[in-house]
Protein backbone atom coordinates (compact mmCIF):
# COMPACT_ATOMS: atom_id res chain seq x y z
CA UNK A 1 0.00 0.00 0.00
CA UNK A 2 1.43 3.38 -0.97
CA UNK A 3 1.35 6.39 1.31
CA UNK A 4 -1.22 8.00 -1.00
CA UNK A 5 -3.51 4.95 -0.74
CA UNK A 6 -3.06 4.90 3.01
CA UNK A 7 -4.12 8.52 3.17
CA UNK A 8 -7.05 7.80 0.85
CA UNK A 9 -6.81 10.97 -1.21
CA UNK A 10 -10.27 11.25 -2.77
CA UNK A 11 -10.76 11.58 -6.51
CA UNK A 12 -12.99 14.62 -6.02
CA UNK A 13 -13.35 17.44 -3.53
CA UNK A 14 -15.59 20.38 -2.76
CA UNK A 15 -14.43 23.88 -3.65
CA UNK A 16 -15.93 27.36 -3.56
CA UNK A 17 -15.86 28.38 -7.23
CA UNK A 18 -16.36 31.89 -8.61
CA UNK A 19 -17.93 31.81 -12.07
CA UNK A 20 -20.10 34.92 -12.04
CA UNK A 21 -19.48 38.09 -10.03
CA UNK A 22 -23.22 38.54 -9.61
CA UNK A 23 -23.64 35.08 -8.08
CA UNK A 24 -20.51 35.04 -5.93
CA UNK A 25 -18.95 31.83 -4.65
CA UNK A 26 -20.75 28.56 -5.26
CA UNK A 27 -19.69 25.19 -3.86
CA UNK A 28 -18.93 22.64 -6.58
CA UNK A 29 -17.50 19.15 -6.71
CA UNK A 30 -14.31 19.11 -8.78
CA UNK A 31 -11.36 16.71 -9.22
CA UNK A 32 -8.84 16.74 -6.39
CA UNK A 33 -5.64 18.37 -7.72
CA UNK A 34 -2.29 16.58 -7.61
CA UNK A 35 1.12 18.20 -7.09
CA UNK A 36 3.76 18.47 -9.77
CA UNK A 37 7.47 19.13 -9.46
CA UNK A 38 8.34 21.27 -6.44
CA UNK A 39 4.78 21.24 -5.09
CA UNK A 40 2.85 19.64 -2.25
CA UNK A 41 -0.81 18.76 -1.78
CA UNK A 42 -2.33 19.80 1.52
CA UNK A 43 -5.61 18.86 3.10
CA UNK A 44 -6.94 22.28 4.05
CA UNK A 45 -7.71 22.83 7.72
CA UNK A 46 -8.66 26.49 7.33
CA UNK A 47 -8.48 29.29 4.79
CA UNK A 48 -8.86 32.97 5.56
CA UNK A 49 -11.03 35.26 3.46
CA UNK A 50 -8.90 38.30 2.64
CA UNK A 51 -10.32 41.60 1.48
CA UNK A 52 -8.53 41.09 -1.83
CA UNK A 53 -10.65 37.94 -2.27
CA UNK A 54 -13.72 40.12 -1.78
CA UNK A 55 -12.38 42.54 -4.40
CA UNK A 56 -12.04 39.67 -6.88
CA UNK A 57 -15.53 38.41 -6.06
CA UNK A 58 -16.94 41.90 -6.59
CA UNK A 59 -14.98 42.47 -9.80
CA UNK A 60 -12.80 45.30 -8.50
CA UNK A 61 -9.70 43.18 -9.13
CA UNK A 62 -9.56 41.64 -12.60
CA UNK A 63 -8.97 37.90 -12.47
CA UNK A 64 -9.70 35.08 -14.94
CA UNK A 65 -12.82 33.02 -14.27
CA UNK A 66 -13.86 30.46 -13.23
CA UNK A 67 -11.59 30.55 -10.21
CA UNK A 68 -11.05 29.21 -6.73
CA UNK A 69 -9.89 31.95 -4.39
CA UNK A 70 -8.18 31.77 -1.00
CA UNK A 71 -4.52 32.52 -0.43
CA UNK A 72 -3.92 32.12 3.32
CA UNK A 73 -4.22 28.51 4.38
CA UNK A 74 -3.20 25.94 6.93
CA UNK A 75 -3.40 22.21 6.57
CA UNK A 76 -1.64 18.88 6.53
CA UNK A 77 0.57 17.62 3.71
CA UNK A 78 -0.97 14.52 2.15
CA UNK A 79 1.26 14.23 -0.91
CA UNK A 80 4.74 15.50 -1.77
CA UNK A 81 5.48 16.03 -5.44
CA UNK A 82 8.85 15.22 -7.06
CA UNK A 83 11.80 17.55 -6.67
CA UNK A 84 11.23 18.20 -2.97
CA UNK A 85 13.99 16.01 -1.56
CA UNK A 86 15.86 19.03 -0.19
CA UNK A 87 12.86 20.72 1.43
CA UNK A 88 12.39 18.48 4.45
CA UNK A 89 8.64 18.50 3.85
CA UNK A 90 6.86 15.20 4.44
CA UNK A 91 3.44 13.60 4.41
CA UNK A 92 1.57 14.16 7.67
CA UNK A 93 3.30 17.47 8.42
CA UNK A 94 1.19 20.48 9.38
CA UNK A 95 2.02 23.62 7.40
CA UNK A 96 0.93 27.19 6.79
CA UNK A 97 0.83 28.50 3.23
CA UNK A 98 1.11 32.12 2.15
CA UNK A 99 -0.02 34.19 -0.81
CA UNK A 100 3.59 34.90 -1.78
CA UNK A 101 4.71 31.84 -3.70
CA UNK A 102 8.34 32.67 -4.55
CA UNK A 103 10.29 30.77 -7.17
CA UNK A 104 13.25 30.39 -4.81
CA UNK A 105 15.73 30.80 -7.66
CA UNK A 106 15.74 34.43 -8.85
CA UNK A 107 18.12 37.13 -7.59
CA UNK A 108 15.51 38.58 -5.22
CA UNK A 109 14.82 35.18 -3.66
CA UNK A 110 18.56 34.52 -3.33
CA UNK A 111 18.87 37.77 -1.34
CA UNK A 112 16.03 36.79 0.98
CA UNK A 113 13.53 39.19 -0.59
CA UNK A 114 10.82 36.73 -1.51
CA UNK A 115 8.31 39.56 -1.67
CA UNK A 116 10.15 40.93 -4.72
CA UNK A 117 10.25 37.63 -6.64
CA UNK A 118 9.98 38.63 -10.29
CA UNK A 119 8.77 35.27 -11.63
CA UNK A 120 5.97 35.22 -9.04
CA UNK A 121 4.59 38.55 -10.21
CA UNK A 122 5.26 37.85 -13.89
CA UNK A 123 3.90 34.31 -14.05
CA UNK A 124 1.54 33.77 -11.14
CA UNK A 125 0.19 36.86 -9.42
CA UNK A 126 -3.32 37.58 -10.77
CA UNK A 127 -2.73 35.15 -13.63
CA UNK A 128 -4.44 32.12 -12.09
CA UNK A 129 -1.72 29.61 -12.95
CA UNK A 130 1.44 28.19 -11.39
CA UNK A 131 5.00 28.38 -12.69
CA UNK A 132 4.47 25.98 -15.58
CA UNK A 133 1.70 28.22 -16.91
CA UNK A 134 -1.13 25.84 -16.03
CA UNK A 135 -3.66 25.55 -13.24
CA UNK A 136 -4.00 22.43 -11.12
CA UNK A 137 -7.79 22.78 -10.97
CA UNK A 138 -10.52 21.84 -13.40
CA UNK A 139 -14.22 21.07 -13.49
CA UNK A 140 -15.47 17.50 -13.78
CA UNK A 141 -15.76 17.98 -17.56
CA UNK A 142 -12.17 19.22 -17.86
CA UNK A 143 -12.75 22.97 -17.98
CA UNK A 144 -9.74 24.79 -16.43
CA UNK A 145 -10.44 26.55 -13.14
CA UNK A 146 -7.94 29.25 -12.22
CA UNK A 147 -6.19 29.54 -8.87
CA UNK A 148 -5.91 32.74 -6.85
CA UNK A 149 -2.49 31.84 -5.42
CA UNK A 150 -3.09 28.25 -4.22
CA UNK A 151 -6.90 28.30 -4.39
CA UNK A 152 -7.33 27.54 -0.71
CA UNK A 153 -11.13 27.76 -0.48
CA UNK A 154 -11.35 24.04 -1.12
CA UNK A 155 -10.86 20.78 0.71
CA UNK A 156 -7.42 20.27 -0.87
CA UNK A 157 -4.88 22.68 -2.36
CA UNK A 158 -1.68 22.34 -4.35
CA UNK A 159 0.98 24.72 -3.04
CA UNK A 160 4.58 25.28 -4.20
CA UNK A 161 6.96 24.01 -1.54
CA UNK A 162 8.54 27.47 -1.42
CA UNK A 163 5.24 28.89 -0.12
CA UNK A 164 4.71 26.66 2.91
CA UNK A 165 6.29 26.65 6.35
CA UNK A 166 6.06 23.91 8.98
CA UNK A 167 3.49 24.62 11.69
CA UNK A 168 4.15 23.35 15.23
CA UNK A 169 1.89 20.55 16.40
CA UNK A 170 0.84 22.76 19.31
CA UNK A 171 -0.62 25.47 17.09
CA UNK A 172 -4.35 25.70 16.33
CA UNK A 173 -4.49 25.52 12.55
CA UNK A 174 -7.78 27.41 12.25
CA UNK A 175 -6.73 30.87 13.54
CA UNK A 176 -3.22 30.25 12.19
CA UNK A 177 -4.51 30.47 8.61
CA UNK A 178 -4.13 34.26 8.63
CA UNK A 179 -0.36 33.83 9.02
CA UNK A 180 -0.27 33.44 5.24
CA UNK A 181 -1.42 36.97 4.45
CA UNK A 182 -2.69 39.26 7.23
CA UNK A 183 0.15 38.43 9.61
CA UNK A 184 2.77 38.29 6.87
CA UNK A 185 1.68 41.67 5.51
CA UNK A 186 1.63 43.15 9.00
CA UNK A 187 5.15 41.91 9.68
CA UNK A 188 6.40 43.31 6.39
CA UNK A 189 4.86 46.69 7.18
CA UNK A 190 6.53 46.87 10.59
CA UNK A 191 9.88 45.25 9.87
CA UNK A 192 10.58 46.20 6.28
CA UNK A 193 8.25 49.08 5.52
CA UNK A 194 8.58 51.14 8.70
CA UNK A 195 11.87 49.55 9.82
CA UNK A 196 10.65 49.88 13.42
CA UNK A 197 13.31 50.41 16.06
CA UNK A 198 13.04 49.53 19.72
CA UNK A 199 11.38 52.30 21.73
CA UNK A 200 9.77 54.10 18.80
CA UNK A 201 6.11 55.13 18.73
CA UNK A 202 3.74 53.58 16.21
CA UNK A 203 0.34 54.79 15.01
CA UNK A 204 -1.75 52.14 13.28
CA UNK A 205 -4.51 53.61 11.12
CA UNK A 206 -7.40 51.14 10.67
CA UNK A 207 -7.61 48.01 12.77
CA UNK A 208 -8.89 45.40 10.36
CA UNK A 209 -7.12 42.11 9.79
CA UNK A 210 -3.76 43.58 8.75
CA UNK A 211 -3.96 46.49 11.19
CA UNK A 212 -4.63 44.20 14.13
CA UNK A 213 -1.56 42.18 13.24
CA UNK A 214 0.50 45.36 12.96
CA UNK A 215 -0.55 46.31 16.50
CA UNK A 216 0.57 42.94 17.83
CA UNK A 217 3.82 42.84 15.90
CA UNK A 218 4.78 46.42 16.75
CA UNK A 219 4.22 45.69 20.45
CA UNK A 220 6.23 42.47 20.22
CA UNK A 221 9.10 44.29 18.50
CA UNK A 222 9.45 46.79 21.32
CA UNK A 223 7.49 49.89 20.33
CA UNK A 224 7.16 52.13 23.38
CA UNK A 225 3.70 53.31 22.33
CA UNK A 226 1.27 51.65 19.94
CA UNK A 227 -1.67 53.91 19.10
CA UNK A 228 -4.57 52.19 17.33
CA UNK A 229 -6.80 54.46 15.23
CA UNK A 230 -10.15 53.55 13.68
CA UNK A 231 -13.67 54.86 13.16
CA UNK A 232 -15.26 51.90 14.95
CA UNK A 233 -15.34 51.53 18.72
CA UNK A 234 -16.13 47.86 18.21
CA UNK A 235 -12.86 47.33 16.34
CA UNK A 236 -10.89 49.42 18.82
CA UNK A 237 -12.23 47.62 21.91
CA UNK A 238 -9.92 44.57 21.74
CA UNK A 239 -6.79 46.50 20.74
CA UNK A 240 -5.47 46.87 24.29
CA UNK A 241 -5.43 43.10 24.51
CA UNK A 242 -3.33 42.97 21.36
CA UNK A 243 -0.72 45.39 22.69
CA UNK A 244 -2.04 48.89 22.00
CA UNK A 245 -1.18 51.49 24.63
CA UNK A 246 -3.88 53.91 23.42
CA UNK A 247 -6.85 53.91 21.05
CA UNK A 248 -8.35 56.80 19.11
CA UNK A 249 -11.71 56.97 17.36
CA UNK A 250 -10.97 59.41 14.56
CA UNK A 251 -14.65 60.29 14.16
CA UNK A 252 -15.60 60.98 17.76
Amino acid sequence: MTSNEALQIPETMRAAVLRDHAKGLEVETIPTPRPKNGEVLIKVAACGLCHSDLHVIGGAIAFPLPAVLGHEVTGTIVEVGPGNEHTGLKVGQNVAGGFLMPCGQCDACARGHDELCGPFFDLNRLKGVLYDGTTRLSSLDGEPIYMYSMGGLAEYAVVPATAVAPAPESIDLVPAAILGCAAMTGYGAVRRGADLRFGETVAVVATGGVGTNIVQIAAAMGASQVIAIDVSDEKLAPMFGYGATAVVNSVT
